[in-house]
């Protein structure tokens, strides 16, 4: 390669890294907003409620299902009771994403319980989170 050749080549991949390493911080200040914005949904949701000891499992009803939170957590309503997961690498939970459960021998859901994520517009799999305890949120009357 020629000087010249060479000289192009490092400045286009110097340039290329550069405007990579802007995407990826901006792409960390967008993560970090979703986040922030989460946790003052999760804050509003469990306001005037008291959290109880951790659960290990959590039987939901036949038609409920978990609503997400954007970057932070997914939680399940029961009567009175708000069972909130926040499960392993909660960051890239996305309330567009369609939850994909399997029940294997038993109709609870638990800790360390593989879940899929799946695109809700292409229906292809965007990755696999493992549920931690749940935490009972109870009203207080």
């Amino acid at each position: 390669m020629r000087p010249n050749k060479l000289a192009t080549l490092a400045a286009t991949t110097g340039l290329a890294l550069m405007i990579s390493g802007c995407a990826t911080g901006s792409n960390s200040a967008a993560r970090a907003a979703v986040q922030e914005r989460g946790q003052v949904e999760l804050a509003e949701l469990t306001e005037g409620r008291v959290a109880g000891e951790p659960v290990r499992c959590v039987s939901p009803h036949t038609n409920q299902q978990f609503t997400i939170i954007d970057g932070t957590a997914l939680y399940l309503k029961r009567g009175n009771t708000i069972y909130v997961n926040v499960p392993s690498y909660p960051d890239s939970l996305d309330d567009d994403d369609v939850l994909l459960i399997e029940y294997r021998g038993t109709s609870q859901l638990c800790r360390n319980q593989p879940i899929k994520m799946l695109d809700r517009g292409s229906g292809f799999l965007r990755g696999v989170i493992s549920l931690n305890d749940f935490v009972p949120y109870k009203k207080m009357d």
